[in-house]
């Protein structure tokens, strides 16, 4: 009787499971399956539709330097297997069985821009089978893939990257491939803390023409190769998150340092710090230069417009040496100052001008009498003890100032040269300060009047063309 119980107990559980409807389901779809390398379809001249839906759901990764951007989506592909029907009365009424996708035949769907060749759905995936043969797939689908960075407006910058789906054995005359029409949404994806989804866009691309070129025998005939796939495309477009910090750990300092490259003419010769002082300012913006060259791919269609104003920042911090080593050598200049130059600088506009800056030097006429030798004569008259000098005394003055000349027109000459050091220091000032107020009107322009979709746009014509 007990072993009686046993052979009942093991007979009973492989009886059930042998007729339970989805197995032996399940069981029968797998055997006269055939060969999975085929397209499920009786009539091998018809194209099969399989209708694809992948938008984007999580922004892992950027790498600008590398051009490669990470993103996972929530892969799904619907097709019509006509191997995998059956009658649903025949199998207790199931109407749907999961099967593992590697038994049967899967689209070959890859990734145009892909960087990793992974496949989008595992082979332990399972799918949804109904009974009139739909096969749905479902999986999370991570890949690597290339996204050129267009690097103009950096970094109040977008870029547009795209996922291009098609079918990498069938063409379009056998292989239809459709988008699932609904609508996209970004309030649900998830970013990264430097990227943000401003917008999402999927188009479905027919076989066009591609690769045209012009005939090898000199004609005015035109070869073009047609794109024989079908493809769907999705377009996620990225805005920057971190203006804000780049605005303040870049555009600050380096307007600060171009002031201070403005400061350095009000800085007096006398200190011997000029050159230094301008060196370490123009060394520290070619520092951000490099700082803003080395976060960003070398590019050929365009440089950045933060990169442009850094480098007109430099070259103007490199004509401002150059005119401080100008300033120095006429500040320590000891030879006589030129007629030339004084007849200017006693011209009525440059008197007038000068006094309002008061560089009191330049009025001093060489041919003038020393004064210590004209106010003594002069106190003699007015004292009583002369009325009118004599010829003696006047020849006495004229030998004493060409005794005293030389000694007075060398320091003259020192003090014109050093006051023209100062003047041209003034000059030079208000010039480098109206040069830098120029450059940072051409980036605040550049910047307000950026239209990132006319740029990408006009770069994908180039491309096109």
């Amino acid at each position: 009787m007990a072993n009686l119980v046993w052979i009942l107990l093991l007979i009973v559980p492989a009886s059930l499971a042998f007729f339970n409807p989805a197995e032996k389901l399940a069981s029968d779809l797998m055997r006269q399956y055939g060969a999975t390398c085929l397209r499920p379809i009786r009539n091998q001249d018809d194209p099969i539709e399989v209708t694809l839906d992948a938008p984007p759901s999580a922004i892992f990764e950027f790498v600008e330097l590398r051009q490669k951007i990470t993103l996972q989506t929530h892969f799904t592909m619907i097709w019509k297997d006509e191997k995998l029907t059956w009658v649903e009365d025949e199998y207790n009424g199931t109407d749907i069985i999961h099967l593992p996708l590697s038994e049967i035949w899967v689209p070959d769907i890859v990734v145009v821009e892909s960087t990793d060749h992974s496949s989008p759905c595992p082979a332990s995936t399972l799918v949804t089978v109904t009974s009139d043969g739909t096969v749905t797939a479902t999986c999370l689908f991570m890949t690597t893939t290339f996204c050129r960075i267009l690097v103009k407006y950096f970094p109040f910058d977008y870029q547009h990257c795209s996922l291009t789906y098609m079918s990498w054995v069938y063409d379009h005359s056998m292989f239809h491939l459709e988008e699932e029409g609904h609508d996209l949404h970004v309030d649900g994806v998830l970013v990264n803390g430097v990227w943000e989804l401003a917008d999402l866009e999927v188009e479905h691309i027919d076989p066009a023409p591609m690769n045209c070129s012009r005939g090898s025998d000199g004609g005015g005939g035109t070869t073009c190769e047609h794109s024989p796939h079908s493809q769907i495309r999705y377009t996620v477009e990225l805005r920057r998150t971190q203006s804000l910090f780049y605005g303040i750990a870049l555009f600050l300092p380096s307007c600060l340092m171009s002031f201070m490259n403005i400061l350095v003419f009000c800085l007096p010769v006398e200190s011997g710090e000029k050159i230094s002082f301008i060196m370490t300012n123009v060394l520290a913006l070619i520092l951000f230069q490099q700082l803003v060259s080395s976060s960003l791919p070398p590019s050929g269609d365009d440089h950045p417009i933060v990169g442009n104003h850094l480098a007109r920042m430099v070259i103007s911090g490199c004509v401002a040496i150059v005119c401080t080593v100008g300033v120095l050598r006429v500040h320590y200049r000891r030879t006589p100052f030129p007629k030339t130059l004084l007849r200017i600088f006693r011209s009525p506009f440059m008197r007038c001008l000068l006094a309002c800056i008061r560089f009191e030097s330049f009025y001093l006429r060489r041919d003038e009498a020393p004064p210590r030798a004209i106010s003594s004569v002069r106190r003699a008259s007015h004292n009583g003890s002369v009325k009118h000098p004599t010829h003696a005394e006047l020849v006495v003055t004229r030998e004493i100032a060409n005794q005293s000349e030389p000694r007075r027109f060398c320091e003259e000459d020192m003090v014109r040269w050093e006051e023209l050091a100062r003047l041209l220091d003034w000059v030079i000032c208000i010039v480098i300060a109206m040069l830098n107020i120029f450059f940072y009107a051409i980036l605040i322009v550049d910047l307000v009047t950026q239209d990132p979709d006319e740029y990408h746009h006009g770069i994908g014509e180039g491309e096109d063309h």
